[in-house]
Parts: C-alpha cells; sequence; structure tokens
C-alpha cells in the first residue's frame, strides 16, 4: 500500500519535471536505493541466461555471484544505466564537471553515505576540528558548525544546475516520534545563505498500528527556487492526489481549502513540522463533529498567578497545597501542574499533561517526572475547573491542540508560559455537563485503580481472585462492553436480582402443572404486568437489565421455547418466525403501557441464543423524563400504580406527594 504510495510519487516528480524543463534530463541516484537496484538489473540479467529456473533459485545465484562484488552506491542515468564507480570513488572523482551538472538528483538520507573525503576536492574543504555530533564546514572562506550526518548535503547541492531538484528520502522506523524531517534548522538556513532551498516536505501519515513494524518515507525537495518564502507541505498515502503535480503547479493555483492530503503552500516562518500542521487539522475536525454544546475559552480564563518563579522543592507545592485546601476560604482551590516542556524523542504515549493537584499522590507524581519534563504550576480558585482541565488536556482534543501549539525546529519542545496561557480550552455550556463529566473521569480512575488492585492480588493467590472475584471481573468487563451476548448474559446470571438487574421466567405464560384454565389469562397478565412494572423502574432510576426466559428462584435458564410454542403453534413457523411473532406482541404491549418516545429512546430487546434455549435481553436506559405508564393500558388493573422506581431488586410504585418528591429530585434536581 504506501510502497506504491512513495513510488508513485518519485515517478510523478519526475513526469512532471521532465514537462517543466525537457524530455532529457540528466540524473543522479545516489545511496542504498542505488545497491538495490543494482541487485535487480542483476537479477533480471541472470533470469535472460536462464528463464526457466525459479525466482528463488536465481536469487540464491544472484547473491552468490554479488558476493565477492562491491556494489555500487550510486547510478547515473543519461538514457541507460551507467554504473561506473562505487563508494567513496565516486566523490573523490568529482571535478568541475559535475557542479552544476544534474536536473535530477535523488539520495537516501545522507547519514547513510559515507563518502572518502579528497582534500583536493573542488566542491568543499572540511576543517578536521569536530565533536562527536557536529563538524566544521569551510564554504568560501567562512566556518559553519553542523551536524555531522549533514556534510555530504554540502557535497550534493551543488550538483544542481539552476532548474536542477535535489529529493532526498528519508526512511525510518516508526517509534512514536516524528521528526519534522531530515534537514535541521541550521543546516536549511546555511542552505539558505548558499542560495538553496527547503521547497517541499512530503510525509507518510504513521499511526499507532506502525510503531515498530515498518518504516515511514519523508521527502526534503530542495532546490535554487524560493518560491517567494514558501514552502509546499503534504501527506503522501494511497488516497492522495498527484502531489508532484500540485507542488509544480505554484502558489497562485491552491485551493483555499487546506487540506494536507492535497498538499499546500505554507509560508516558511508558520512551518514547524508536519505532526504540528496535522494536530491543528485534527483539533479542529474534532470540535466540529464532537463538541456541540461547548463553549470555547483560553487557558488564562480559567486559571490564575503562574507558579513559575517557585521552583525551590516539591516541600513548597505540598505546604501551598495544604494552605489552599486547608484554609476554609479557599477550600475549593487547587494548584493544577501542566506539562511546558518535554525531551526532544518523548513520545507521550501515557504522560499525563495537565495533572490537579488534589492529593499528595498527585505531587508525588509530578515530582517523579520532574527530572526529564518541566511542569508549570497554575492557581486555580475553583475545584471543578482544576479537574476539567486535566480531564481536556489528556483528551484526544487536548492532545490535539497541545500537539498543534508545540512549535519546535530543533530539539526544543517548549510552550512559552503566553503559550500556555493562550490555550483554548472547550467548555460544556451547561453545569451539569461539567459536573457529569467529572463524575465519569473519576469513576474511569477508580476502574483502572480497582483491575490494578485485582491484578496484584491475582498474582499473589490466583485461586482466591478466582473464587471471590470473578462476579466483580465480569461486572467490569460488563460494562465495559468487552464480552459477547452470550458472555454477558451468563455475567448476569452470576449477579443477584438488584437495582439494575431482574429475571423473568416467562413474559406471559403461567408455569406449574396446576394451573386451571380459568386462571389462565388473568395470570398471564399478572405476569405481563410485572415485566412492565420492571421496565417502568428501571427507566425511573437508573436503567437496568431484565432477562426473559431465565428462573428468578435458581438462576437457571429456561429460554422461551414451550411460551412461543404454546401462542404461535403453527408447524409451518420456524423458530425465527415464531421470535418474530413474540417481539411484534412484545412490542404492542409496551406501545400500549408508554409513550412512544420511551419505546425507541429507553427500551432495547433482543433474544439470545444460549445454545439449546433463548432469552430475551430487555436493556433499559435511564430517562431524563418521568415514565408514566398509560391510564389506557390493558394492564393497568393488575399493576397497582403507574409509576414505578427500583429500590433494591424490588419495583415500588409511587402515589401522591411520595411521587412529586421523588419526580422533582430525581429529575429535575430540587429537594
Amino acid at each position: 500500500m504506501y510502497i506504491s504510495a512513495v513510488e508513485s510519487f518519485k515517478s510523478s516528480f519526475l513526469s512532471n519535471l521532465r514537462k517543466k524543463n525537457g524530455n532529457s534530463l540528466n540524473r543522479l541516484y545516489l545511496g542504498g536505493t542505488t545497491s538495490r537496484a543494482f541487485h535487480k538489473k542483476t537479477l533480471l540479467e541472470q533470469e535472460k541466461n536462464d528463464s526457466d529456473m525459479s525466482f528463488f533459485e536465481l536469487l540464491d545465484i544472484v547473491e552468490e555471484s554479488l558476493k565477492n562484488v562491491q556494489e555500487p552506491s550510486y547510478l547515473r542515468l543519461r538514457g541507460k544505466i551507467d554504473i561506473n564507480h562505487s563508494d567513496g570513488d565516486f566523490y573523490y572523482s568529482l571535478d568541475k564537471t559535475h557542479k552544476n551538472a544534474y536536473d535530477f538528483v535523488y539520495m537516501d538520507a545522507f547519514s547513510t553515505i559515507e563518502p572518502k573525503m579528497d582534500p583536493k576536492s573542488q566542491l568543499s574543504s572540511l576543517d578536521s576540528e569536530f565533536n562527536s555530533n557536529n563538524k566544521k564546514l569551510s564554504l568560501y572562506g567562512t566556518d559553519y558548525l553542523i551536524h555531522k550526518s549533514s556534510e555530504i548535503l554540502f557535497e550534493v547541492v551543488y550538483l544542481l544546475n539552476k532548474k536542477g531538484y535535489l529529493i532526498i528520502q528519508d526512511t525510518q522506523l516508526y517509534s512514536g516520534n516524528i521528526p519534522g524531517h531530515c534537514i535541521d534548522q541550521v543546516s536549511e538556513t546555511l542552505l539558505n545563505s548558499l542560495g538553496f532551498y527547503v521547497n517541499a516536505v512530503i510525509q507518510e501519515e504513521p499511526n499507532y498500528e506502525m510503531r515498530g513494524q515498518r518504516n515511514f518515507s519523508t521527502f526534503v525537495v530542495i532546490s535554487k527556487n524560493k518560491m517567494n518564502d514558501f514552502k509546499f507541505v503534504a501527506n503522501l498515502t494511497d488516497s492522495t492526489i498527484d502531489l508532484a503535480s500540485n507542488f509544480f503547479a505554484g502558489i497562485e493555483t491552491q485551493d483555499e481549502e487546506i487540506n494536507l492530503n492535497h498538499g499546500y503552500f505554507i509560508k516558511q516562518e508558520d512551518f514547524y513540522t508536519l505532526e504540528q500542521l496535522r494536530n491543528t487539522t485534527k483539533a479542529q475536525s474534532t470540535i466540529f463533529f464532537n463538541y456541540d454544546g461547548y463553549k470555547q475559552v483560553l487557558f488564562k480564563d480559567l486559571v490564575g498567578v503562574n507558579e513559575e518563579d517557585d521552583e525551590d522543592t516539591f516541600d513548597f507545592l505540598t505546604e501551598t497545597m495544604g494552605d489552599i485546601t486547608d484554609d476554609p476560604e479557599h477550600d475549593d482551590a487547587r494548584l493544577l501542574a501542566f506539562l511546558r516542556k518535554i525531551p526532544l524523542q518523548d513520545k507521550l504515549d501515557s504522560k499525563l499533561l495537565a495533572i490537579c493537584l488534589d492529593h499528595s499522590s498527585d505531587i508525588i507524581k509530578v515530582s517523579e517526572s520532574s527530572d526529564e519534563y518541566e511542569y508549570l504550576y497554575f492557581y486555580v480558585d475553583n475545584r471543578e475547573n482544576a479537574r476539567y482541565l486535566e480531564i481536556f488536556f489528556n483528551s484526544e482534543l487536548g492532545r490535539q491542540i497541545y500537539h498543534s501549539n508545540l512549535k519546535f525546529k530543533d530539539s526544543n519542545k517548549t510552550l512559552s508560559t503566553d503559550q500556555i496561557y493562550n490555550l483554548k480550552i472547550l467548555i460544556p455550556e451547561k453545569q451539569e455537563l461539567l459536573e457529569d463529566t467529572i463524575e465519569a473521569y473519576e469513576k474511569l480512575n477508580e476502574l483502572s485503580r480497582s483491575v490494578n488492585k485485582l491484578k496484584k492480588s491475582f498474582l499473589k493467590n490466583p485461586k482466591e481472585t478466582i473464587s471471590n472475584d470473578i462476579n466483580v471481573l465480569d461486572d467490569m468487563l460488563l460494562a465495559a462492553g468487552s464480552l459477547n451476548e452470550i458472555d454477558e448474559i451468563y455475567a448476569l446470571i452470576r449477579r443477584e436480582e438488584g437495582s439494575d438487574t431482574e429475571f423473568k421466567e416467562t413474559f406471559r405464560l403461567p408455569v406449574g402443572d396446576d394451573v386451571k384454565p380459568e386462571q389462565f389469562t388473568p395470570l398471564s397478565k399478572q405476569i405481563s404486568a410485572g415485566v412492565i412494572k420492571v421496565i417502568n423502574s428501571f427507566i425511573n432510576t437508573n436503567g437496568g437489565d431484565l432477562l426473559i426466559g431465565v428462573r428468578d428462584s435458581d438462576h437457571e435458564i429456561t429460554g422461551l421455547q414451550n411460551e412461543l410454542d404454546h401462542f404461535f403453534s403453527s408447524k409451518e413457523r420456524t423458530i425465527l418466525e415464531k421470535q418474530d411473532q413474540f417481539k411484534k406482541h412484545f412490542n404492542s404491549i409496551l406501545t400500549n403501557s408508554f409513550k412512544e418516545n420511551f419505546v425507541n429512546e429507553n427500551i432495547e430487546y433482543k433474544f439470545v441464543d444460549m445454545g439449546d434455549r433463548f432469552v430475551l435481553r430487555v436493556t433499559c436506559s435511564r430517562s431524563k423524563k418521568p415514565c408514566v405508564i398509560k391510564v389506557k393500558s390493558k394492564l393497568n388493573s393488575y399493576l397497582g400504580g403507574d409509576f414505578f422506581f427500583r429500590t433494591g431488586s424490588e419495583s415500588k410504585p409511587l402515589h401522591g406527594q411520595e411521587q412529586f418528591d421523588y419526580v422533582h429530585e430525581h429529575f429535575y434536581g430540587n429537594k
């Protein structure tokens, strides 16, 4: 997939360059790619000599024949492949005829090429004084300190003619860190001073699934064309259109819409990394699709004094936090630790960007990272705001906003205080949503702590953990939606009936051998009324699951086969047809008992095949409004009320003032 995109880009670039400069291009290829090309050429020649051999047999012969052959590190193309030199011999052979000679030069990342340096080279003179990472480069009487891997760049750029282009392909194994491109800012500044410019940076977009598994490529395009201080930037994917054509089309033809998959021109001073641009685009998209009902504020609107200057020890922070939380006038205030600077190679996969200092453990959490990471501390006079800031910046959107503002061109991955103050925050417009967000986040944290505790317990004593906590694990998995349908049913059955779980053996079929014919209809309606009570109580409380086809006395799965056969006895009907008829009748009872919006929004039901038995699972969600059973319900005389709530394992009716008080407290928050 990605290989084709990479090769397609290189091919398209050459095609567009031919249109621009003419069909005859003087081309030069440098680096490991040329070695592979030489290998492929040799394989093809061997195949012509013995076409009956399999590919792998041919490969073995070629590998053997190349053992004692020094493969070339460059190919020069003038209409035909010309293999004349190898490795450093090419650089030794450089002379004035090579300078300004090429329309197109392609090379692998220059750090892979180690030329034999000729002291009399016509193109450069290198100072012998250098440290482990840098070298002094002398050009026209001026010394420059550059990264040692970049020295070859300043050999190669002088091979370009006035209309020529150099493409550097930097291929790396994705480890989580995405560099800007393979030329640092110092080298780019030096290139500019010598009349060479980075015209384009095009990069495959890595993703988490790629980590440690495959390479991704970055292309850097260099020429003597300044392009009015603009730079072309683009994502390279299978779905991208012809990026090379867009590049050669120029600035004036670009659409107003910014789309990295199409590529666009950006001012040089506004470009940091493609990753920064990607995060900006993703943040804008996330806001548009997922944050309806939120308002935009700035970080500085929610925080107070910056504690930047108080960097003595964490004792100070501890004392400050204690003073704030212990003082009745400030018991709602908190300190917020915000990540300002991170190491260049850090991937930030699990690092918290913001931490609300609620407890001493939070201070320890920050303190343990303080040797590597730089935090700033902000006073927040509202605990909810401090907690929400932690939640927001550790969310996907918050991280995107953080990274989109993490603008660096060297090793300085730092946000200034002003940048932090001006970070955009999305906060719920309604206080209720803000409180629910914080509550959900804290419950997730508590769940994480519980899981870690169970893991430790299991490692110490697996047998005891299985015996005592297997139901707890079922509940966790059920809540997380990580069980299949059958496992979910078994997890529910292992519970006792409670505030959110109930079992019914049938929906309307009386059970037992002693049911008299005259009792059948009243008992049937009574059983159905019991189901309606449970559903109504779940809706009016906190939701829950009702399993029909499970005996409540011993939790045995009895199934609904007998009920299906009794009411839909036609032998011509299949089991699926009988189930369909059952669901139609079940739905008619629901619509006769509840308003349509409750049936559509708060009640879901489906048959689950448990092997040789079928169970109807009815899942009810909590309603935002009180649900009252219709006056005209056919089951009214068997219900004993029109409004039920769940308390323990019972569905209890409420009447008069009790119902009024419950509704106002539960649904409207008025006590």
